[in-house]
C-alpha cells in the first residue's frame, strides 16, 4: 500500500469524526442503528477485500476511539454484535485465506509469531481447565473472548514487512489517539458547563449506551472523563516526548510533537485514573534511567519537555473548565481525592479483591484455574451496593491485571506471556520511534498493575502495534526520511 499523505490523513480525522456523529444520530434516531451497522460491515468487507493494509488501518482506528467495540452494533441470535467483532472477523478471515493461499507468506508469518506460541498453547490450556473444572460456560467465553485479539497476528504478520504499512500505521495511531485526546476535553467542556445540561444527558446517555466512555462528576463541579481508549494516549505521549528528546526539531515540527504531548497529557489527567498515572510514572522512571545511558543533554530535555508537556496539558484543560462561554463555570480540577486509596470506593473494592484472589490463586498456582474462575469479595461500589446491601460481589472480571493471569494461568502460563510481551517490545535500536514505543509499551504494562488490558483488545493489540513498530525500524525510517531530503535521522515525518 502507498504511503497516506497529508491531505488524506485529514480525511481520515473527518471520517472518525463523520463515524461518531452517525453514532450519535443513531442514539436520536434508533431506526438508523442497523443499517448504519450493516452498511459499514459492507463498506468494511470491500475494503478488506481490496487492501488487507487498508483495512487494517480502519480496524485500529475504530479501536483506539472505540472503547469497548460498540460505535456501531446490532442485534443477532439475541446477542448484541459490535462494529468491532465484525472487523475482526473478517480481517481474520481474509488474513487467513491470504497466508494458506501463499506458502511464503505462511512461511514468512510462522517466523514471526514464535514469540506467541508458549502463551497461545496456555491460552488453549486456560479454556480446557475452565471446561474440566465446570466453570460457567458463559464466565468462560467472558474471561477469554479478549485474547481473540491476538488474532490481528494475522494481518500483521502479512503487512509487516511493508515500509509504507509501518509508516501509515504509526500515523493513524498517533492520529487516531489526538482524536481521542480532542475528544476528552470537548466531552469536559460540554459537562463542566451549565448551558449544556439538556444535550449533555443525551450525550451521557450515548456514551453510557455504547460502552464509549464514563462520566462522572467529581466534588469540584468538574467532570472525569475516563475511556480505556485513552491508554493508546500513553503510547503516543511516549512517542511525542521521545522524539523530542532524541531529534533536533525546531519550528513547527517541534511544536507540533511539544503541542501533541501536551494534548496527551493534559487528557490523561482528566482520566483521572490511578492505573494510567501509575503505569505514566513507571515509564518516565524507567525513561529518565535510559536517557542517562544516552547523555546528559538527553536527560535534561526528556525531563524539562516531560515536566513541560504536563504542566501546559494541565493548564489547557484547566482554562476548558473555566472558559466562561456559554455561562461562567464555577467548577474547577483537583486531584487530591483520587489519591484517597482506603475510603474511596473503587480504590477500597480493588484491596478487598486481594485476599479472596490470592487465596483462589494459591489453589491451582501451577497451571491456574483456567477461564470462568470467579471470586466473592466485598464491594464498596454503590451500584453494587444498591442491589446487595452487603456488598457481597461474585465476579470474573477482577482489577489485579497480573494477578487475574495467575489466577487463569498459573505461573507458567504468566511467564509465557511475559516471554511474549518481551519479544514484542525489546529494543531493536535506539531511535527516537523504536525508543517511543518501547517506553509507550512499559506504561500500558504498568497500567496493568491496577486495571486489566491485557485480556482486552484495547492492550492486547498495543503490543502487536509496538511489536509491528519497532521491527527494522531503522531501515524503515530511512525509507522515510528520503521523502523529506535525509537518511540518517530515525524521526517520523508527519
Amino acid at each position: 500500500m502507498s504511503s497516506l499523505s497529508r491531505r488524506q490523513l485529514l480525511y481520515w480525522w473527518a471520517g472518525l469524526l463523520v463515524a461518531s456523529l452517525l453514532s450519535l444520530l443513531s442514539y436520536y434516531v434508533p431506526a438508523l442503528a442497523q443499517p448504519l451497522f450493516w452498511l459499514t460491515v459492507v463498506a468494511f468487507l470491500i475494503t478488506a477485500w481490496h487492501s488487507i493494509g487498508l483495512a487494517t488501518l480502519l480496524a485500529i482506528s475504530e479501536l483506539v476511539i472505540g472503547a469497548h467495540g460498540y460505535l456501531f452494533s446490532t442485534m443477532l441470535f439475541g446477542n448484541r454484535v459490535s462494529i468491532r467483532l465484525a472487523f475482526f472477523v473478517m480481517l481474520f478471515l481474509l488474513s487467513s485465506y491470504r497466508v494458506v493461499l501463499s506458502f511464503s507468506d505462511f512461511k514468512q508469518s510462522v517466523k514471526w509469531l514464535k514469540p506467541f506460541f508458549p502463551f497461545a498453547v496456555v491460552t488453549v490450556l486456560a479454556i480446557g481447565l475452565g471446561i474440566y473444572h465446570q466453570h460457567n460456560p458463559g464466565d468462560i467465553f467472558l474471561d477469554g473472548n479478549g485474547y481473540l485479539a491476538f488474532g490481528l497476528l494475522l494481518p500483521f504478520s502479512i503487512l509487516y514487512r511493508q515500509v509504507n504499512f509501518k509508516e501509515n500505521l504509526l500515523r493513524i495511531v498517533l492520529l487516531a489517539s489526538s482524536y481521542v485526546a480532542i475528544q476528552t476535553v470537548l466531552f469536559l467542556y460540554v459537562f463542566s458547563h451549565p448551558a449544556f445540561t439538556y444535550f449533555a444527558f443525551d450525550l451521557y446517555t450515548w456514551l453510557r449506551q455504547n460502552i464509549l466512555a464514563e462520566v462522572t462528576a467529581t466534588v469540584t463541579g468538574a467532570y472525569r472523563i475516563f475511556t480505556p481508549s485513552q491508554l493508546f494516549l500513553l503510547l503516543g505521549w511516549s512517542i511525542a516526548i521521545w522524539q523530542l528528546a532524541l531529534e533536533e526539531k525546531r519550528g513547527k515540527k517541534g511544536g507540533m510533537w511539544f503541542a501533541l504531548a501536551a494534548l496527551y497529557a493534559g487528557s490523561l489527567l482528566i482520566s483521572f485514573s490511578r492505573s494510567f498515572w501509575l503505569g505514566w510514572l513507571i515509564s518516565f522512571c524507567f525513561a529518565a534511567l535510559y536517557a542517562l545511558t544516552r547523555t546528559a543533554r538527553t536527560f535534561v530535555t526528556l525531563l524539562v519537555y516531560s515536566f513541560a508537556s504536563v504542566v501546559v496539558g494541565f493548564a489547557f484543560v484547566f482554562a476548558v473548565v473555566r472558559f466562561p462561554f456559554p455561562g461562567a463555570a464555577g467548577s474547577f480540577l483537583s486531584f487530591g481525592d483520587r489519591f484517597n486509596l482506603s475510603s474511596e470506593a473503587a480504590a477500597s473494592s480493588r484491596w478487598n479483591q486481594l485476599v479472596p484472589l490470592r487465596e483462589a490463586i494459591e489453589e491451582r498456582p501451577l497451571l491456574g484455574s483456567g477461564f470462568g474462575r470467579s471470586i466473592t469479595y466485598l464491594s464498596n461500589d454503590p451500584r453494587v451496593r444498591a442491589i446487595e446491601p452487603s456488598g457481597e460481589y461474585t465476579t470474573v472480571a477482577l482489577e489485579w491485571g497480573y494477578l487475574d493471569m495467575l489466577l487463569e494461568f498459573g505461573l507458567v502460563g504468566l511467564l509465557a506471556f511475559l516471554m511474549a510481551v518481551w519479544g514484542c517490545i525489546r529494543l531493536q535500536n535506539n531511535g527516537a520511534v523504536a525508543v517511543g514505543v518501547f517506553f509507550g509499551a512499559v506504561a500500558a504494562l504498568g497500567t496493568h498493575i491496577g486495571s486489566p488490558y491485557f485480556n482486552h483488545p484495547i492492550g492486547i493489540t498495543l503490543l502487536l502495534i509496538v511489536y509491528v513498530l519497532r521491527e527494522d525500524w531503522q531501515s524503515r525510517a530511512v525509507a522515510v526520511d528520503k521523502s523529506i531530503g535525509s537518511n540518517n535521522s530515525t524521526a517520523v515525518d508527519l
